[in-house]
Protein backbone atom coordinates (compact mmCIF):
# COMPACT_ATOMS: atom_id res chain seq x y z
CA UNK A 1 0.00 0.00 0.00
CA UNK A 2 1.57 3.11 -1.07
CA UNK A 3 2.35 6.45 1.44
CA UNK A 4 -0.14 9.06 1.42
CA UNK A 5 0.97 12.66 2.14
CA UNK A 6 -2.33 12.24 5.02
CA UNK A 7 -0.91 9.40 6.52
CA UNK A 8 2.55 10.71 7.53
CA UNK A 9 2.63 11.06 11.44
CA UNK A 10 5.48 12.24 13.10
CA UNK A 11 7.71 9.64 15.05
CA UNK A 12 7.26 7.53 12.75
CA UNK A 13 9.66 5.64 10.05
CA UNK A 14 9.59 5.23 6.80
CA UNK A 15 11.45 3.01 4.37
CA UNK A 16 12.56 3.84 0.76
CA UNK A 17 13.51 2.07 -2.29
CA UNK A 18 17.57 2.52 -0.88
CA UNK A 19 16.79 0.93 2.14
CA UNK A 20 17.12 4.17 4.05
CA UNK A 21 15.10 4.59 6.78
CA UNK A 22 13.89 7.91 7.67
CA UNK A 23 12.11 9.28 10.81
CA UNK A 24 9.85 12.32 10.79
CA UNK A 25 10.77 15.07 13.97
CA UNK A 26 7.91 17.59 12.78
CA UNK A 27 6.17 19.39 10.16
CA UNK A 28 6.42 22.69 9.00
CA UNK A 29 3.48 23.37 6.98
CA UNK A 30 3.58 21.41 4.16
CA UNK A 31 6.95 20.33 5.04
CA UNK A 32 8.50 17.06 6.39
CA UNK A 33 11.66 17.53 8.82
CA UNK A 34 13.11 14.23 9.63
CA UNK A 35 16.17 12.30 10.28
CA UNK A 36 18.08 9.12 8.51
CA UNK A 37 18.85 6.55 10.84
CA UNK A 38 22.27 5.92 10.89
CA UNK A 39 23.55 2.54 12.84
CA UNK A 40 20.04 2.30 14.13
CA UNK A 41 20.21 5.61 15.61
CA UNK A 42 17.79 8.13 14.96
CA UNK A 43 19.58 11.63 15.52
CA UNK A 44 16.95 13.65 16.75
CA UNK A 45 18.26 15.74 19.03
CA UNK A 46 21.04 17.13 16.59
CA UNK A 47 19.00 19.64 14.59
CA UNK A 48 22.45 19.90 11.81
CA UNK A 49 21.33 16.25 11.09
CA UNK A 50 17.31 17.31 10.33
CA UNK A 51 16.32 17.37 6.67
CA UNK A 52 13.37 18.93 4.82
CA UNK A 53 10.76 17.67 2.13
CA UNK A 54 7.54 18.69 0.78
CA UNK A 55 4.91 16.11 2.30
CA UNK A 56 4.42 15.08 -1.14
CA UNK A 57 7.41 14.74 -2.15
CA UNK A 58 8.47 12.84 1.10
CA UNK A 59 5.20 10.38 0.63
CA UNK A 60 6.80 9.68 -3.37
CA UNK A 61 10.22 9.04 -2.12
CA UNK A 62 9.53 5.98 0.63
CA UNK A 63 7.81 3.01 0.19
CA UNK A 64 6.13 1.84 3.03
CA UNK A 65 5.95 3.07 6.71
CA UNK A 66 8.35 0.31 9.32
CA UNK A 67 8.74 0.00 13.26
CA UNK A 68 11.73 1.95 14.39
CA UNK A 69 14.51 0.19 16.08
Amino acid sequence: MPVTSESLQVGRCYRTAKAEVFMIVSFDGSRVIYVVERNGMYPTWNKAAWRVMSRVDFAQHVDREVLCR
